[in-house]
């Protein structure tokens, strides 16, 4: 959305020159009246139906992008701030490039083994999630 915008596009354009394919969701330009969900959820859905081998948003805090995308079924997003200390939104907004180009190149390194000790608690997660309809 408009609060990852600049920082996307640079991203990208380095993904891309390391010979990653890159396929963006969007947003294609700068609007400050755009909304994350309009993004993210496609972004999930292409994750979890493996046209994408993973996903990656650039947005302004990241919180509620995380929440929109662990809605749709089978996506496990995780919000990776860049500056613990600092505010989320001011740190989303601090981060340099070449600290996000690191980050995200070395995710797409990072492989998910399904036989790992977390994997039965993201069972329970998934289990709550379908089960509880409202609070």
């Amino acid at each position: 959305d408009h609060g990852g915008f600049t920082l996307k596009r640079q991203v990208t354009e380095s993904l891309r020159g390391m010979g990653y394919e890159v396929v963006d969701f969007g947003a294609h330009e700068l609007n400050a009246g755009d909304d994350y969900p309009d993004f993210i959820i496609p972004l999930a859905r292409s994750v979890s139906t493996g046209e994408v081998d993973r996903g990656v948003s650039i947005v302004g805090s990241g919180v509620g992008a995380s929440v929109a995308a662990n809605k749709v079924p089978v996506v496990r997003a995780a919000l990776i701030p860049a500056f613990v200390s600092a505010p989320p939104a001011a740190a989303a907004r601090a981060v340099s490039g070449s600290w996000t180009i690191l980050i995200v190149s070395t995710a797409q390194d990072v492989s998910c083994d399904p036989s790992h000790t977390r994997t039965p608690r993201i069972s329970l997660i998934s289990y709550i999630g379908t089960t509880i309809v409202s609070c």
